[in-house]
């Protein structure tokens, strides 16, 4: 198996299940999480809009080659990261009563739900813009909707709980 490949689809050759994409979310979850205790904010941003960018070069690549986009899975890493940056700066200026492990872990519950419910402007961006160019988008979207829906979890929480 290539790299390109890799890249593009986590090494499934088939069409992925629902598990296997919760799969992807649920290791790009634990890898958000060490970068971002690690490492900070900017670097998971940085490492994040390199995949997004990649993601669309190697994906475009990928479909030149006769695959199907929804092989396509380089954007849940970049949605799901998304969607732990979102409510970062306001988790470090104001804690939740649920932690921050918790809050990361709705968004991520959160942005699978928006992939795969494909809403709105979310479905709209997979079904209109073409190429890898749409599924990276709307996974990037996905990521940045699931974080401001937790944000808005955690102010309900915050409010109720303290």
């Amino acid at each position: 198996m290539s790299l390109r490949r890799f890249i593009v689809t986590f090494g499934t050759t088939a069409t992925p299940s629902l598990g296997f994409e919760t799969g992807v979310a649920v290791s790009a979850f634990a890898v958000g999480l060490g970068v971002l205790f690690a490492l900070g904010g900017e670097t998971l941003f940085l490492i994040a809009l390199f995949l997004l960018i990649a993601g669309i070069v190697e994906g475009n690549k990928f479909l030149l080659s006769g695959d199907a986009r929804e092989k396509i899975l380089g954007g849940i890493p970049v949605g799901v990261w998304f969607a732990m940056l979102t409510p970062l700066q306001v988790l470090q200026a104001h804690p939740t009563p649920i932690g921050d492990l918790v809050t990361f872990a709705i968004a991520t519950a959160l942005f699978l739900f928006f992939r795969n419910s494909r809403i709105s402007t979310i479905g709209w961006l997979y079904r209109r813009v073409g190429g890898a160019l749409g599924v990276m988008l709307s996974d990037l979207l996905a990521g940045f909707a699931a974080g401001m829906a937790t944000l808005l979890v955690t102010l309900l929480l915050t409010r109720f709980f303290t």
